[in-house]
């Protein structure tokens, strides 16, 4: 059975308590404001909160990339990536920052520095959105590693998924 709550409205349905019991219960009610919160209500924002944003849409293809840009630019071992169409990206507040390195575009919050996006160019549909800045990464797991060749000799490596040496597009490990 899944988690609910009673609707203010004593007409109305159950519905889900949280965006992760939202996105990962299999117990839908027939409700059309739930149908419509579920494709809107993934948000996220940078480390100060003066950026927020809103995803139409869960992201896809999730994947830790442990290469030497992302870990530099992120001040991480590695980072987490989702893909997302740029048109069900919203900036719902703040500025976003653009920095053209080694062939990408990546996208920070201007007052913080927080990393929000990676773009392969100007005009790239997907893009990619940091997991961790959104308000519920808990909700996105990793599906696959990539740029091992990168890799911190300390950081440990979930076997059970898949791994490549660089890229998603090289050989699968």
């Amino acid at each position: 059975m899944c988690p609910t709550k009673r609707s203010s409205q004593p007409s109305t349905l159950l519905m889900p308590i949280d965006l992760y019991t939202l996105l990962t219960s299999k117990c839908w009610v027939a409700d059309p404001w739930l149908a419509r919160r579920k494709k809107t209500m993934i948000q996220g924002g940078c480390t100060c909160g003066n950026v927020r944003y809103e995803l139409r849409g869960a992201p896809s293809n999730i994947v830790d990339c442990h290469c030497a840009d992302c870990r530099r630019s992120s001040g991480a071992a590695f980072i987490t990536w989702g893909s997302v169409e740029r048109k069900n990206i919203r900036l719902l507040s703040g500025e976003i920052k653009k920095v053209s390195v080694a062939s990408r575009i990546r996208c920070f919050a201007a007052c913080c520095g927080s990393p929000l996006i990676l773009e392969d160019s100007v005009d790239a549909d997907p893009v990619e959105i940091t997991i961790g800045t959104l308000d519920h990464p808990e909700a996105f797991p990793t599906t696959k590693i990539t740029w091992l060749e990168d890799r911190l000799p300390w950081v440990t490596i979930d076997q059970s998924l898949p791994k490549f040496q660089r890229g998603s597009q090289s050989a699968q490990l």
